[in-house]
């Protein structure tokens, strides 16, 4: 196809999906005034997407003013400004035009269907399936084409987020994922929760000390101290700094311990604390769901001019045409109301358009509350259409991906 016009909106996932089946030579967006800053965004992903591609932008000009709303005006719009723009694109050839319809409003997407003879006009309904209808109008009437089946269309986490954010940045992994041993002491804190509890507390006493020092000790009731033992020897096996002491040593009943502050031993905090369980729930998406990895993105910070701290999210996971949106917490909160934790994912998610909420906790974190204050989170979850799901083995993910409770 030679030319694609598309008509932009608050979402243009469908129009980005499109583009990159069809690959067109050129691409016009029509953006009304409200829409400069989606067009904006939907140009740079093309740009990087579609290299090849002509792009532009076609909006208001200084006397024709075009805020899309209103059928004389945007007759008006069409009649100075596209039409003429189309009909000089087809001066010298008659070139192949098709108008995607997804977007915009009812009165800017007629207008445009009865602005040109359009080779075909396409439509893509909201879904999991990503059907492009097609048809075409002429003088005896509706001509409709055969769907295409966009599925196959690969769109990354990071190209689905850009279309309503400025900036998407993802952090580098903590390096103790890497370390070959990580996930087998990940996976024990999990299937043996039980005999981790006494370790788990202890280090989390410690690191609510607002203690200057680098070190702070922690006294332990242990009767079983070979199982502890064995723990320690495991997570300081992950610290992998020999310029520093060991991070956990037990002597006397007391565990000493680097502070939260103490920053050699950052990484490594960071992974006992959380991180290795965000980092087994990432591998099990990837290894038993047959995720690539191109559509996983973790740690991101996702932020617009207009707020440059902006957020985080634990992971963007691209997954059968939606986007979804992963909050995972682990055993050791940071000091947080459950309800906070669903806030800080519905605040993010809400500017990231039509996505799918979730919510990843250890069974650990669950064992905290009461029944009663469980139930409530539960109901509040639902209330906000977040999916909570309490994740102990790698089956118990089958609930997000496939759907179903």
């Amino acid at each position: 196809m030679d030319l694609y016009v598309l008509i932009v909106s608050d979402h243009n996932l469908a129009e980005l999906r499109a583009c990159l089946y069809f690959k067109p030579r050129y691409i016009w967006l029509v953006a009304s005034q409200r829409m400069q800053e989606p067009a904006k965004r939907l140009l740079k992903v093309l740009q990087a997407q579609c290299p090849s591609a002509q792009l532009d932008i076609l909006r208001a000009m200084p006397d024709i003013p075009f805020e899309g709303n209103t059928l004389e005006e945007t007759d008006a719009w069409i009649k100075q400004v596209f039409a003429p723009k189309i009909n000089q694109f087809n001066n010298a050839i008659q070139q192949q035009c098709v108008l995607n319809m997804t977007g915009g409003t009812k009165t800017l997407s007629y207008l445009l269907t009865r602005a040109y003879e359009w080779l075909e006009i396409h439509y893509q309904p909201f879904g999991n399936k990503v059907p492009l209808e097609r048809f075409c109008l002429s003088a005896q009437g509706l001509n409709i084409l055969p769907n295409i089946d966009l599925a196959n269309v690969t769109i990354s986490p990071k190209d689905n987020a850009l279309l309503y954010m400025d900036f998407v940045r993802s952090h580098t992994p903590n390096p103790i994922r890497k370390h070959s041993n990580s996930l087998t002491v990940a996976l024990s804190r999990l299937e043996q929760n039980q005999e981790w509890i006494t370790l788990t507390k202890a280090l989390e006493q410690g690191w609510s000390k607002n203690e200057s020092g680098h070190f702070v000790s922690v006294a332990i009731d242990a009767d079983n101290t070979s199982t502890l033992l064995a723990q320690i020897k495991a997570l300081n096996g992950l610290f992998n700094n020999s310029q520093h002491p060991q991070p956990l040593t037990l002597q006397n009943n007391t565990l000493s311990m680097p502070s939260f502050s103490h920053k050699p031993y950052e990484k490594w905090r960071k992974w006992v604390s959380g991180d290795w369980y965000e980092q087994l729930i990432e591998h099990w998406l990837t290894t038993e769901y047959h995720i690539k990895p191109e559509y996983i993105l973790t740690n991101v910070q996702l932020s617009n001019k207009t707020d440059p701290q902006g957020q985080e999210s634990d992971t963007l996971l691209q997954f059968n045409n939606k986007l979804y949106v992963i909050e995972i917490k682990a055993d050791i909160p940071k000091s947080k109301k459950l309800a906070e934790i669903e806030s800080q994912l519905t605040s993010l998610s809400g500017q990231l358009g039509k996505v799918e909420n979730v919510l990843i906790v250890s069974p650990m974190l669950k064992d905290r509350y009461s029944n009663e204050q469980w139930l409530n989170f539960e109901l509040r979850c639902k209330n906000k259409n977040v999916k909570l799901v309490v994740v102990a083995t790698k089956q118990d993910l089958g609930v997000i991906l496939n759907g179903h409770h």
